[in-house]
């Protein structure tokens, strides 16, 4: 989702939405460097508490890549996300909960 600027935004303000409605929480996965990683940040900040603004962050765990079939459009030719084998990989997760959000 965060490949694109436009996704990121899209994706943020879909979070905001399942946050305020009715307590949801939200768990975002996302490849360290993504393109559209910043404006994500940047408008999920728009509606958050600052005084929670700390515990709103991208945290990289451990994962492994994908194998099997892929799609060219997703995983393009020199991908890190895809082997024949699964490999260690780091992937960013963010977890929201529904006091983030100002009030």
């Amino acid at each position: 989702i965060l490949y694109e600027k436009s996704t990121g935004v899209a994706l943020a303000k879909r979070c905001i939405e399942a946050l305020e409605r009715g307590g949801s929480r939200v768990v975002t996965g996302c490849s360290p460097g993504r393109p559209g990683r910043p404006a994500f940040l940047e408008e999920l900040l728009r509606s958050l508490n600052p005084n929670k603004m700390k515990d709103v962050n991208f945290v990289d765990v451990e994962g492994t890549t994908c194998s099997g079939e892929k799609n060219s459009l997703i995983c393009g030719e020199g991908s890190t996300s895809i082997s024949v084998e699964p490999k260690k990989l780091l992937v960013a997760l963010m977890d929201l909960k529904p006091d983030c959000l100002q009030k």
